[in-house]
């Protein structure tokens, strides 16, 4: 998995990025830059693009210029945060992307901004209409995140995740979902497959959280700390 701030950040940004990886994190190696690293784009599979504090000019791209699917052979990705933004203020975003490809991550905000929308309580009043109008007009899975989740496909079959919990609404967690359905992809599920099997493990670790630590209090490490304790629950059939 290759983590970064992207090409284009300021230095601080850059270095401030790099000292979150490092806290509880295994492993993370320094430097910006990972496209002229790592090769070309066919030489990595699976993608999740999502970065939560990138909405301020100075933080934007260097380089903005949008290339075909065909052109870049994007692989399946999660596209999730102020990816959801960018792809809202950039005109038929969706003739870019294969059809199929790739599983968005809105909240209702951003769900609203996506389809032009005045607020998210538009949204809200009719999150199953919204959601399966998203999938059908961009032709990806679409997981509509919230106190009852919906995931939709290209072709309407929905599906909705596990009741909700407080220990699901604290900052970070919608992140957590994110590299879990990335995670998923990478192991060679399809994207609908991913996006419902993410949502799933999602709420039963939120489960775990309330169940041990609380709601208040509890922060998105808690949950993906027990991620693969619910994978292992699963697995052994209990």
């Amino acid at each position: 998995m290759v983590l970064g701030p992207g090409i284009g950040q300021e230095d601080a940004t850059k270095t401030f990025v790099h000292r979150l990886l490092g806290i509880g994190a295994e492993k993370s190696t320094r430097g910006v830059g990972f496209v002229r690293s790592a090769g070309r784009a066919e030489g990595h599979r699976r993608a999740s693009a999502g970065v939560g504090f990138m909405r301020a000019p100075s933080s934007a791209p260097a380089d903005t210029t949008a290339d075909t699917a065909t052109d870049l052979k994007l692989p399946p990705m999660v596209i999730d945060a102020d990816a959801l933004n960018i792809l809202a203020s950039t005109e038929n975003w969706n003739e870019h992307l294969a059809a199929g490809t790739a599983v968005l991550t809105p909240h209702p905000g951003e769900m609203a901004r996506l389809l032009g929308l005045q607020d998210a309580s538009e949204v809200q009043a009719d999150r199953l209409g919204a959601a399966q109008r998203a999938a059908s007009q961009w032709q990806q899975v679409v997981v509509l995140k919230g106190a009852n989740t919906i995931v939709v496909a290209p072709d309407g079959h929905t599906v909705f995740g596990p009741e909700g919990n407080p220990a699901l609404a604290t900052a970070g967690t919608g992140d957590v979902l994110s590299g879990i359905i990335g995670g998923l992809i990478a192991q060679g599920l399809n994207v609908f497959d991913a996006a419902k099997l993410g949502v799933y493990l999602h709420a039963e670790a939120g489960v775990l959280v309330r169940d041990e630590i609380g709601t208040a209090g509890a922060v998105a490490g808690d949950l993906l700390d027990r991620v693969p304790r619910v994978i292992t629950t699963i697995r052994s059939g209990r």
